[in-house]
């Protein structure tokens, strides 16, 4: 079992892997 801050780690960075595709992908949208 990993800790925490790991986790978030973890989540935040496919987060911001989403985000950053989306804004490639998608540059008119915003």
């Amino acid at each position: 079992m990993e800790p925490i801050s790991i986790y978030l780690a973890k989540l935040i960075g496919l987060a911001w892997l989403i985000i950053g595709i989306a804004l490639v992908t998608r540059p008119q949208s915003f």
